[in-house]
C-alpha cells in the first residue's frame, strides 16, 4: 500500500507541475514503462530511485515520509470529527491540520478527503469542490474502501448541489456497495437529501428516519439534531405544518441545550418558513429578526421577513430591510424576489414582476420549492382579482402538480 501512494502522489505532483513523463525518464535514467510501474505502484522501486524522482519534481523526500505515526492519528481523528462532532470543533482541528502542510507528506491523499470533507460541510463552495474532487479522483484506486465509500459519498454530495440528480443517484448507489456498517447512517441522510431534492418526500423520510434510529444507537447528538431538523424539512414541503412545527421546536430546545449553533440556525430559518406558509407573518418577523441576531442569514430569510412587515404594514421595516438587502446581496433570484416586495410596497404592478419570477424558480426548485407554490398562489390571486379566470385556472393546475 506505501509504494502505491508513493506512486499516485509521484504522479500527481507531475502532472499538477505540468512536466512530461519522457523527460522525468531522461533525467531520471529511468525507462517509460518503469516510470509507469512506479507511479502505478505497481513495483518496488530502490530509495534513490524515488529520491531522482523528488529532486527532479522539488520534493523534499525527506519531509515526504517524516511524522507518519503522528499525522495518521490526526487524520483518523479528524475523519470522526468531521462526521460526529460540532461544526465549531471541527474549525478547531482543520485550523490544526493546515498548520502541517500535509501538501509535502505522503498521507496527502487522506488530507485531501478531509479537506473535501470539510469544504462540503462548511463552505459548498462548488469551485472549490470541484477541484478538490479531481485532486481526489488521482488517489481513488489507493485509498482503503471506507475511504472510497466517503469520496464517492462527498461526489454524490456535489453533483446534488450541482442540479444532477440522476448522477447523484448512481454516485450514491456505488456508495452503498463499499459502505461500512459504522457510517451508514451518514450514506442514509444524504440519500434523505437527494430525495427531498428530488420532490420524492416520502422515500426523503424513510432514509432520514433509518438515519435517524442509528445515530440514536449511537448517540450522536449533533448528527441526530441535524436529522430531526431536515425530517421537519421534509413535513413542511408536505404542507403537515404542525407536525413540522412541533419537531422544530423540540430541535431548538434540544439544539440550545447541547449548544449545537449550527442546528439552531437552520431550526430558526425552518421554523421562520413554516410561519410564512402558513402566513402567520408577525411570527415570521419576530423569529426572522431572532434567527438575524444569531448570525444566521439564509439567501432568502430577508425576503420572508420582507414579505411578511409589508403584510403586517410595517412600512418602515419592511424597507429597511429591502434597501439593505437589495444594495448588498449579488443573488440574481433573491434580488428578484426582494424587488418584487419593493413593488408591492410602492404600489405599482407587480403582475409583470411576479411572472418573470416564478419564470426564475422553476428552474431552480430544488431549493425553492416551497416560496415557488406559496408565489404560485399570489398569482392565481392577482389574475382573480383582474378577471383573468383562464390564467387563475392555469395557476392552480400548477399548484396541484407541486403538491404531494
Amino acid at each position: 500500500m506505501q509504494m502505491e501512494y508513493i506512486g499516485a502522489y509521484l504522479r500527481f505532483k507531475r502532472e499538477q507541475q505540468h512536466k512530461d513523463a519522457g523527460a522525468l525518464c531522461l533525467s531520471c535514467n529511468l525507462t517509460r514503462m518503469q516510470l509507469h510501474s512506479i507511479e502505478q505502484g505497481k513495483s518496488e522501486a530502490h530509495p534513490n530511485t524515488i529520491k531522482r524522482i523528488c529532486d527532479y519534481l522539488n520534493i523534499d523526500f525527506i519531509a515526504l515520509f517524516q511524522h507518519q505515526e503522528k499525522y495518521r492519528e490526526l487524520l483518523e481523528e479528524s475523519f470522526i470529527a468531521l462526521i460526529y462532532m460540532r461544526k465549531d470543533e471541527q474549525q478547531m482541528l482543520m485550523q490544526k491540520i493546515e498548520a502541517l502542510h500535509f501538501e509535502h507528506s505522503i498521507l496527502y491523499p487522506q488530507y485531501l478527503l478531509i479537506h473535501l470533507m470539510y469544504v462540503a460541510i462548511h463552505e459548498g463552495a462548488v469551485e472549490k469542490y470541484q477541484s478538490l474532487l479531481k485532486q481526489c479522483s488521482y488517489f481513488i484506486d489507493v485509498l482503503e474502501p471506507r475511504h472510497q465509500f466517503i469520496y464517492y459519498l462527498y461526489k454524490g454530495y456535489y453533483q446534488m448541489l450541482s442540479g444532477q440528480l440522476e448522477e447523484s443517484l448512481h454516485t450514491l448507489c456505488f456508495a452503498d456497495g463499499l459502505s461500512v456498517l459504522e457510517h451508514r447512517e451518514i450514506l442514509y441522510s444524504m440519500y434523505g437529501r437527494l430525495y427531498y431534492y428530488r420532490r420524492e418526500i416520502v422515500l426523503a423520510i424513510e432514509y432520514y428516519k433509518k438515519a435517524y434510529e442509528l445515530l440514536e444507537k449511537k448517540w450522536n447528538i449533533n448528527r441526530l439534531l441535524a436529522t430531526q431538523c431536515a425530517l421537519a424539512a421534509c413535513y413542511n414541503r408536505m404542507k403537515e405544518y404542525d407536525v413540522a412545527l412541533q419537531r422544530l421546536m423540540d430541535t431548538l430546545k434540544l439544539a440550545k441545550q447541547y449548544k449545537n449553533t449550527a442546528v439552531i440556525e437552520r431550526t430558526y430559518y425552518e421554523i421562520v418558513l413554516n410561519r410564512f406558509m402558513v402566513r402567520d407573518y408577525h411570527s415570521v418577523i419576530q423569529l426572522g429578526e431572532k434567527a438575524i441576531t444569531i448570525h444566521h442569514q439564509p439567501q432568502y430569510l430577508y425576503f420572508l421577513i420582507s414579505y411578511a412587515s409589508l403584510k403586517e404594514n410595517e412600512m418602515e421595516k419592511a424597507y429597511l430591510w429591502l434597501k439593505q438587502r437589495l444594495k448588498q446581496d449579488t443573488n440574481a433570484l433573491l434580488q428578484q424576489l426582494l424587488t418584487y416586495v419593493y413593488h408591492m410596497a410602492q404600489g405599482t404592478s407587480v403582475l409583470p414582476y411576479l411572472v418573470e419570477l416564478i419564470q426564475q424558480l422553476e428552474k431552480n426548485q430544488m431549493d425553492t420549492c416551497e416560496l415557488y407554490r406559496f408565489l404560485l398562489e399570489d398569482l392565481a390571486n392577482l389574475y382573480h382579482d383582474a378577471g383573468c379566470y383562464q390564467k387563475e385556472s392555469y395557476c392552480l393546475r400548477k399548484l396541484m402538480q407541486t403538491g404531494y
